[in-house]
């Protein structure tokens, strides 16, 4: 959440700050919404209010944070850009399809996964016979089939990049490396009878938005490099006297034009 407050405080202009920083919202509001339901519903029933409604609340924000993030990421990382017109099917078909898997589970009538399994939809609504019943068919396959050619789009941008471009993507693939090891460790886990281990699967997505905030933080662009330097320049120039000037007088100018700036 820090993390994600700072690049788009450093960086506004680049959506990968507000990527980061939107998963990390929607990551805490779900566990916070989960603890308080589980509290509320197994632990004390009844204890707490509205434990129905926190329940429903983190049945459906963990989505776009372990799905859709790690893919906008792979095809955005880090300039905020695409890598060409023909990338933008993909990212729609991300885009469509975390929607339409967040809409399925938000308007299902009972809740499936743990631990509120058999819990009542607070909404209420029936969506049975209506295009609301069919869309979970296409969101959870479809943010599966967009994430397999995301993944290829970073690997293809690491090829093509130099310099300071090139340190951040590394960070992105080297996350994302850990993505099979702890899905496999967290289905043996579970076969094994480790509770914990449960969870390993969901921690894994979780590492790319925190490398590649890292990264942007880490290393700043060539262009706001050459700015930086130019500005130094410019300031330099400004602190050296000219001909026709004094150097009495110049150093009268730039002490009062440091005073204004400090003290305004």
């Amino acid at each position: 959440m820090t993390l994600g407050v700072l690049v788009p405080s450093r960086r506004p202009g680049n959506p990968i700050g507000w990527i980061i920083t939107s998963s990390g919202v929607l990551l805490m509001i779900s566990l916070f919404t989960q603890s308080y339901g589980a509290y509320a519903l197994v632990i004390d029933p009844g204890g707490l209010p509205g434990s129905e409604v926190m329940a429903w609340i983190s049945s459906w924000t963990f989505i776009p944070s372990l799905f859709a993030a790690p893919a906008l990421l792979f095809l955005l990382f880090p300039d905020g850009h695409l890598l060409g017109r023909g990338w933008l099917i993909v990212f729609w078909l991300v885009v469509a399809t975390t929607c339409s898997t967040t809409v399925d589970v938000m308007f299902s009538l009972v809740m499936d996964d743990a631990p509120f399994e058999g819990v009542t939809n607070p909404l209420g609504i029936d969506t049975s016979g209506t295009l609301f019943a069919n869309l979970g068919y296409f969101g959870w396959p479809g943010m599966a089939v967009g994430l397999l050619p995301a993944a290829p789009a970073m690997i293809l941008r690491l090829r093509r990049s130099r310099g300071i471009e090139r340190l951040q993507l590394k960070w992105i693939p080297s996350a994302a490396a850990f993505l099979p090891l702890l899905s496999v460790a967290g289905v043996i886990g579970y076969y094994l009878g480790w509770g914990m281990a449960a969870i390993l699967p969901f921690l894994a997505p979780l590492l790319i938005p925190l490398a590649a905030g890292y990264a942007v933080l880490r290393y700043r662009p060539p262009a706001e490099s050459n700015r930086s330097c130019g500005a130094l320049a410019d300031a330099e120039r400004r602190r050296r006297p000219t001909r026709e000037e004094p150097a009495h007088r110049h150093a009268f100018r730039t002490s009062r034009s440091f005073i204004v700036t400090r003290h305004p």
